[in-house]
Order: C-alpha cells, then sequence, then structure tokens
C-alpha cells in the first residue's frame, strides 16, 4: 500500500484546490505520463475520470522496506 506524506503547507493547499487523496494514489501509482527532475523528484500526470488531469510532484524516501511518497505539489492543468 501507498502511504502518503503531506507537507502542512500543502495539506490546506489540497483543501483549496480540492484535490481527495484517492486522486493522488491514482496518480502516483497508474500515472500516464512520468518524468525524473532533480534532487529524485518525480512528476506523474494522471487524467481523472471527471477529465481532469492532476500533476503531482513528489520524491519516495529512501528508507529500507518503506513504501512511503512525499508529497511535494499537486494542481490541475490544462493541456
Amino acid at each position: 500500500m501507498i502511504r502518503l506524506k503531506f507537507p502542512n503547507h500543502f495539506q490546506h493547499r489540497m483543501q483549496e484546490r480540492n484535490i481527495n487523496v484517492q486522486e493522488l494514489r491514482s496518480a502516483i501509482s497508474s500515472p500516464d505520463s512520468t518524468m525524473r527532475t532533480f534532487e529524485g523528484r518525480v512528476k506523474v500526470r494522471k487524467k481523472l475520470a471527471n477529465g481532469k488531469i492532476i500533476q503531482v510532484i513528489y520524491y519516495k524516501e529512501d528508507v529500507r522496506g518503506t513504501n512511503d511518497y512525499f508529497i511535494i505539489t499537486a494542481y490541475y492543468i490544462d493541456v
């Protein structure tokens, strides 16, 4: 199971942007596109059932045997 971790400021942004945890999990577990960025960060995009595209930027913590993902930011995009 994917375990998500959020910085405090992002929890507030999630509410503002009306993003739910299931959308984040879906984007991370089965992205439509993936791009590695700097310092081990990953940017994924996923088209959701409601037609919106969510972009999530995260890094996977390098702790042995964990499945922890630290979410840096997430937002909907127009393509």
